[in-house]
């Protein structure tokens, strides 16, 4: 079946389809702006969480994941907003509409339907909370591995073979010094160091290289792993240490032992 358009009528779509494309670029704009700002909440929320890295979160698919269903959901409020605003906010500018549905997407996602205690005295959130804290649960054990396996391999690299206590007392010395210039470190963190380091300064029954290595693992939680790395290439500069290997500094652990009772390299 064809439809044949007279030229009047061609004319007249023209001149419609003109007259929309202003209004319809603006609702898309407007959209993608309520997109934009429902991702940076969500990707706000990531930072916070992980103050010493705040980019790892976003080198992960769940972390991008979480920042992208942010997005989705303030798409969706705008467009609820667009399509039945007048009923839901009446007299809402545009700019306004954006803000609700960019930031209203975080309301959302925390939303909870009623919360009930278990017989453990735990309390139990019911709705979309509850998807959204297990789903950050899993970023941060995701994370949380990542993490631990770098940082573990970092400090007993370039720390293992630290065996004198005033080499050790040193390292410690330039920790504090070297946390003294962050302004983000707080004091809470900073005495919480400090009285973590005396304590290992005094145990008896831990080797010096453990120790060493325990205290690049404490700094690395606050000021992250490519700042530990500068400070420990200082530290064994100012020692005398030779330089790490980059390989020792990257990619090994410590030694392992094979079934035969022998030492791994």
């Amino acid at each position: 079946m064809s439809v044949d358009l007279s030229a009047d009528s061609l004319l007249q779509l023209q001149t419609t389809a003109a007259a929309l494309a202003p209004a319809l670029w603006k609702l898309i704009l407007y959209a993608l702006a309520a997109a934009l700002l429902g991702a940076l909440a969500g990707a706000a929320e990531l930072i916070s969480r992980y103050r010493d890295e705040p980019w790892h979160p976003f080198r992960i698919l769940s972390g991008r994941l979480y920042v992208f269903s942010n997005a989705a959901v303030s798409l969706a409020v705008y467009g609820a907003l667009i399509l039945s605003g007048a009923a839901i906010l009446p007299n809402l500018s545009p700019g306004w509409k954006v803000l609700v549905a960019g930031f209203g997407a975080m309301a959302i996602l925390r939303s909870k339907f009623f919360t009930f205690r278990t017989s453990a005295n735990e309390d139990v959130a019911v709705g979309i909370d509850a998807v959204v804290t297990t789903f950050l649960q899993a970023i941060d054990r995701n994370i949380d591995r990542q993490q631990s396996l770098e940082r573990w391999k970092l400090a007993y690299g370039y720390l293992q073979d630290v065996d004198e206590q005033s080499s050790l007392e040193v390292l410690i010395s330039l920790c504090k010094s070297n946390l003294r210039s962050y302004q983000g470190v707080t004091n809470e963190e900073l005495d919480a160091f400090k009285s973590a380091a005396k304590e290992l300064l005094d145990r008896k029954d831990m080797p010096v290289s453990l120790k060493a290595v325990t205290v690049g693992l404490a700094l690395q939680a606050i000021v992250g792993s490519d700042n530990f790395s500068e400070l420990a290439k200082e530290f064994r500069a100012s020692q005398g240490l030779p330089p790490c290997p980059p390989d020792r500094g990257k990619n090994r652990g410590p030694a392992r032992a094979s079934a035969s009772g022998t030492t791994a390299p």
